[in-house]
Parts: structure tokens; sequence; C-alpha cells
């Protein structure tokens, strides 16, 4: 069975998309982008009780950006 992700984790997830720090955006501008021999990266990844800054299905890699807010 899948673990549940709550709503308001996600709720918070959306909201974080949409504040984005500067470094966040800066590696985010590296990672987004399709291409055949690039992984895909998701940002601000809801999953369980935490919320990912970015995080690969295909490598299950989690990433967090330390800066100001940590």
């Amino acid at each position: 069975m899948a673990p549940r992700t709550s709503k308001l984790i996600v709720a918070r997830a959306r909201a974080f998309r949409k504040a984005m720090t500067d470094p966040e955006v800066l590696l985010w501008t590296r990672l987004k982008g399709r291409a055949p021999d690039r992984p895909i990266f998701r940002r601000q990844f809801a999953y369980e009780s935490m919320i990912f800054d970015f995080y690969c299905p295909a490598a299950r890699l989690a990433v967090e950006v330390d800066g100001a807010t940590h």
C-alpha cells in the first residue's frame, strides 16, 4: 500500500512552489526541462509528512537546499 500524504502537506508544498528561495530558483533553472538524456525532477515534492525541495523519482533521490531559511 502506498503511503498517504495529508491534504495539509500537499497544500503547503503548493504554497512553497510559489515562494521558492533564491537558491532553490537557481537550482531549479538547472534541473527543469525535459530531454531524453536528463532525469526528471519534481520541485517541492510532498511525501508522507515531508516536503522535499527537489525529488527525482527514477533515482529515488531527494534534495534539500540549505540556505538562510534552514
